[in-house]
């Protein structure tokens, strides 16, 4: 596996690329987001050994090293980031472990851990407002400076890792 990091021109043409290094080869990019400034955030799966501990998070800005995130929550993760969003006001981006039932956060301007949250298969995640939406068995939680709301939902909800605000 080579997975990458691309920037294409409007013609299809690399303008840009960066990869992991060969030990994080089996780290693939699933999942990505960008913020105000144009860094690139990505949600990670591991397809290598399941016993070997690696970062389930990175980001890129463009012409800088591909840079990797470790959390002490990451094993809660179960190596599947399922999805990724930088919250509407950019203080903070959110990986999402819906194998693990857990969820992740960085802070937006340095990307340093910023705590985690419990919470059946957190799949989906995008920006809502100034903050987040995550989806999770039985409905929807909106994540805003810091503090979780629940919002409408049944108990029979499930979701995938695949949403964007429209």
């Amino acid at each position: 596996m080579q997975p990458n990091l691309t920037y294409l021109d409007p013609l299809g043409g690399i303008v840009e690329q960066v990869a992991p290094p060969a030990e994080l080869h089996q780290n693939s990019i699933r999942h990505i987001d960008v913020d105000r400034a144009g860094r690139v955030v990505m949600a990670l799966q591991w397809q290598g050994d399941p016993r070997q501990p690696v970062p389930l998070a990175a980001s890129h800005r463009r012409g800088e090293s591909l840079r990797f995130h470790p959390h002490p929550d990451t094993a809660k993760l179960r190596q599947y980031g399922g999805s990724v969003a930088v919250a509407g006001d950019g203080s903070e981006f959110a990986v999402t472990g819906p194998k693990g039932d857990h969820i992740v956060y960085f802070r937006g301007a340095d990307a340093a851990p910023s705590g985690g949250d419990t919470l059946p298969q957190a799949s989906g995640v995008a920006q809502m407002g100034d903050g987040l939406a995550i989806t999770r068995t039985g409905g929807l939680t909106l994540r805003r400076n810091g503090r979780m709301f629940d919002l409408a939902g049944a108990e029979n909800w499930t979701w995938d890792n695949h949403l964007v605000p429209i």
